[in-house]
């Protein structure tokens, strides 16, 4: 413990110096008071059996589909269970993902003639096993942004974040 931290705990109270000078030390001391013994485990199940399909090959149909491609190709290379995504379709892989992104415009005006515009993203995929054709997952995402190309990022964001690597801590 640093001298700094505790000198303040002597001088107005451990509990409250704890909390305020190392965020650590307080999360731990919190567990402590409230007689916290169990373990926490954090976990995420994975979307799709990332054995099976190790590999897969992305294509994305939208207004910008080459580079909305390379985008959520680099998204799901940085966080997918996927060991290797690609976006050459001739390449040889065990699934294929096909996504298609809408954004459309919104404009509203409220009584005293204000616009606000924002876009809403809709996005469609389905996960396909390479070699028999069968669908293995499919689903939809949607997401309101301020800005066009946000509504795109966040939609392919959270086909990413579907397949992202399991885990637990």
């Amino acid at each position: 413990m640093s001298p700094a931290l505790w000198s303040g705990m002597r001088r107005m109270g451990w509990l409250e110096a704890a909390l305020r000078g190392n965020a650590a030390c307080g999360w731990a001391l919190c567990g402590w008071l409230s007689g916290a013994c169990a373990p926490l485990t954090i976990s995420r199940e994975a979307a799709i059996d990332f054995e099976r399909y190790p590999d897969v090959v992305v294509v994305v149909a939208s207004a910008r589909s080459d580079e909305h491609t390379a985008y959520l190709v680099d998204e799901l290379a940085g966080t997918s269970g996927f060991e290797l995504v690609t976006a050459d379709d001739g390449r040889s892989t065990s699934a294929r993902l096909e996504v298609t992104v809408v954004v459309t415009e919104r404009v509203d005006v409220d009584s005293d003639g204000d616009v606000d515009t924002s876009y809403d993203g809709e996005a469609r995929y389905r996960l396909i096993d390479a070699q028999t054709g069968e669908l293995v997952d499919s689903g939809e995402v949607d997401d309101t942004s301020q800005s066009y190309f946000e509504a795109f990022e966040d939609v392919l964001d959270e086909i990413a974040l579907h397949y992202f690597r399991p885990f637990r801590v």
